[in-house]
């Protein structure tokens, strides 16, 4: 096995590295990538987390912008290029950390396949070289997810290490936060005493993880902010039409609205305008949150980036993602009678669910489950050709 996820590592690092000499530079200046490389920057040069381009608006935890400065720091101030070169690093281990997770779900033959796959998976190719935190994010959630896994047959150093890793990944995006009531309710369902108990560890060290920026945070603007503000922001967008999400900042809405420039002020401007819209039709309300929930799902990460270069291209790319979860639906079918055992993973996918239906539904957002979307998917596969191994 361990050649095998070698032969993952190096694969998945190969492809990586040819697709960020071959691939053309994306600006850093795009999206929130300019955002993130400010505050990198701007905690570099004795500034602490504030972004200028944020009205100084704790929107941005601490994580992903010291993981950019660490690079700034080692090979100098906007060095693009270094911090591609670690994502990408970063980029190949998930895929051997989703291989480890896979085999000891499903098998060492399965975890074998289910790696080498992500290995060439477009997305996680193409957003390892992208000034985004979701490649870091998605190596802490499967580092995550592969210790948490094996805590119930670790020590007190196993579970600890899952909470230590669960605290970077909430400081990576502070949505996670949310996720620790299924920490609790996955070891419930398991019927599991000694894991409930170490599951009090993990939770813990999540919080005296947290616990020191929560503080920052309270010092910083006098009001109790656990990771950081743009929930309520998030949550509002959430209430427009399914259109002016996909705008975002380019939306009128956005453009119209006034908003307090005090962070607590903001924060209850967001959550008041939010409900009024909620309450001033309901109905329209759920039938906004089934079509977001739709979205989420099945709209493929990039499509619309590539259906501008090419319409038959999009089209392709629309179709693979179909496949890709109906495969996924057939994996969860053939696993179900092993649901206790796969729950942590359930867990993640339902949190996704869940949540970023509730929020704005940008598809980059699911970027890191993904790879378990893979697993599922690559087990569908395998047993198609089992049967057909069988019938020969």
């Amino acid at each position: 096995m361990k050649k095998k996820l070698l032969t993952i590592l190096i694969a998945a690092l190969s492809v990586r590295f040819f697709a960020l000499i071959l691939l053309p530079e994306r600006s850093v200046d795009q999206d929130d990538s300019a955002q993130w490389n400010n505050t990198a920057l701007h905690f570099l040069q004795g500034k602490g987390f504030l972004s200028e381009t944020e009205n100084l608006d704790p929107k941005r935890p601490p994580v992903y912008p010291l993981f950019i400065a660490a690079q700034y720091f080692l090979f100098g101030e906007n060095n693009f290029l270094s911090v591609k070169i670690a994502q990408v690093l970063l980029s190949g281990l998930s895929c051997l950390i989703l291989g480890a997770i896979a085999s000891s779900l499903v098998g060492p033959s399965a975890g074998f396949w289910i790696g080498l796959l992500s290995a060439f998976y477009p997305p996680l190719i193409l957003y390892s070289g992208i000034f985004q935190s979701e490649t870091l994010f998605t190596f802490l959630l499967l580092l995550f997810l592969w210790i948490w896994i094996r805590a119930p047959q670790g020590g007190t150093l196993v579970s600890s290490a899952a909470g230590l890793t669960l605290g970077f990944l909430t400081l990576c995006r502070g949505t996670m936060l949310f996720f620790l009531p299924f920490l609790v309710i996955v070891p419930i369902l398991q019927k599991g005493e000694k894991r409930l108990r170490k599951t009090v560890l993990v939770l813990a060290m999540v919080f005296l993880m947290v616990a020191p920026w929560t503080w920052r945070n309270y010092k910083v603007y006098g009001v109790f902010i656990p990771v950081i503000t743009g929930g309520s922001e998030l949550f509002w967008f959430g209430t427009l039409p399914l259109d002016s999400q996909k705008k975002y900042g380019e939306s009128q809405e956005w453009k119209n609205l006034k908003v307090p420039s005090d962070v607590r002020e903001g924060e209850r401007f967001y959550w008041k305008q939010a409900f009024r819209n909620i309450r001033a039709n309901p109905g329209r309300y759920c039938s906004l949150t089934v079509k977001k929930f739709f979205y989420f799902w099945f709209k493929p990460i990039g499509h619309e980036m590539v259906s501008r270069k090419s319409v038959p291209l999009g089209w392709i790319l629309l179709l693979a993602h179909f496949s890709l979860i109906l495969l996924f639906l057939h994996g969860i079918m053939l696993t179900r009678f092993a649901w206790t055992q796969f729950l942590p993973v359930y867990s993640l996918m339902m949190y996704f669910a869940l949540f970023h239906t509730l929020l704005m539904p940008m598809p980059r957002f699911r970027l890191p489950i993904e790879p378990l979307f893979l697993l599922f998917a690559t087990v569908s596969i395998l047993r198609f050709f089992e049967d057909k191994e069988s019938h020969v």
